[in-house]
């Protein structure tokens, strides 16, 4: 585009180069003619006339064929401006049908995809229905057999309430016979339970009277029992755990006793921890601790159950201090009999 318009503002201004050239040489000539024949200045005058005219109207056509010269300027500059538009248009619309033809393609190959599909449905249609027509045929000599199996059993309907008869009669008896042995067995298997145990609770405690301020108002804390299941009743173990007291951290280290009474919905049972207390800022000085207590069992599942206790915390080094305590948790254990 730059280029054409370079060769045409080019040939512009040679046209008019030649038009001044022209009109130049005129005037030259016109001077030349007067310069020669001074002695006919009245012809020259005329002819000068003449000249003068005709180079005014040479002007004028100069100046008219610049004008339109101008406007085919302009005219071209438009109808490139159209070209370009256009060409973009036509490139454009060669880009939507090169789409138009990838999808026609596309929309083709699915085509094919589908005719492929439909036949082997249909394949697969036929070959099930004459599976079906075969199930049919094998279901009507199914139904062949099972008529004569029924008539067997007909025929022996009556020899077998007679057989009924005495298995009831027999299995009575031995019912009678065994029920005390069955039942026996079922409390010695029921009670032989054993296995490990995990208590992890949520502890606190309210002191009962104050002596000493620190480590005798009151105390919250995390302890976890890691132990055996001796039976169904009786379990023990060994726990740690870490106490916030009004004036310091202690960690508790005791063993774990308990007892559960029954096992119901809501089972009672009796617990006493004891053992020492480490002060991390006194740590070769510990206490010495006891704690008592009764609580109710809930269980959950086979393997976890869910424990709400309270009794009397008693810690002792110089002096005694008691709390009247309470205990929240969870148990769970490794066998699922334990806590049934």
């Amino acid at each position: 585009m730059s280029y054409e318009d370079d060769e045409n503002r080019k040939k512009r201004r040679n046209a008019l180069l030649i038009i001044w050239l022209i009109g130049l040489g005129l005037t030259g000539l016109n001077i030349i003619l007067g310069t020669l024949l001074t002695r006919e200045r009245g012809t020259v005058r005329s002819l000068k006339g003449q000249l003068m005219d005709t180079t005014t109207v040479l002007i004028r056509e100069k100046e008219v064929l610049n004008g339109k010269l101008n406007q085919a300027f302009i005219s071209y500059d438009s109808l490139m401006n159209d070209f370009n538009g256009l060409s973009a248009t036509l490139a454009e619309q060669e880009a939507r049908n090169r789409r138009l033809a990838t999808e026609n393609n596309n929309f083709m190959k699915r085509e094919q995809d589908y005719k492929n599909n439909y036949d082997i449905l249909l394949t697969s249609f036929n070959q099930l229905k004459l599976e079906n027509d075969s199930f049919k045929i094998i279901l009507v000599g199914v139904r062949s057999e099972k008529d004569a199996l029924q008539a067997l059993l007909m025929n022996r309907d009556s020899l077998n309430t007679q057989m009924q008869t005495k298995l009831e009669t027999q299995n009575t008896k031995m019912r009678l016979d065994s029920a005390a042995g069955i039942a026996l067995l079922d409390s010695i298997e029921n009670e032989n339970v054993s296995g490990f145990l995990n208590n992890t609770e949520l502890t606190g405690g309210y002191g009962l009277y104050v002596r000493f301020p620190e480590y005798e108002r009151y105390y919250y804390g995390l302890t976890t029992v890691n132990g055996y299941v001796i039976n169904r009743h009786f379990f023990t173990g060994i726990g740690i755990g870490i106490n916030s007291y009004n004036g310091g951290i202690m960690a508790p280290l005791y063993l774990d006793f308990r007892y559960i009474f029954s096992k119901k919905p809501f089972s009672p049972y009796f617990f006493a921890d004891g053992g020492v207390l480490f002060r991390f800022e006194e740590f070769n000085n510990p206490l010495f601790f006891l704690n008592p207590g009764f609580g109710l069992q809930k269980s959950i599942s086979d393997r976890l159950a869910l424990n709400l206790g309270a009794g009397v915390f008693m810690q002792r080094s110089d002096h005694r201090a008691s709390f009247v305590n309470v205990k929240v948790g969870f148990v769970f254990s490794n066998n699922g009999k334990i806590l049934k």
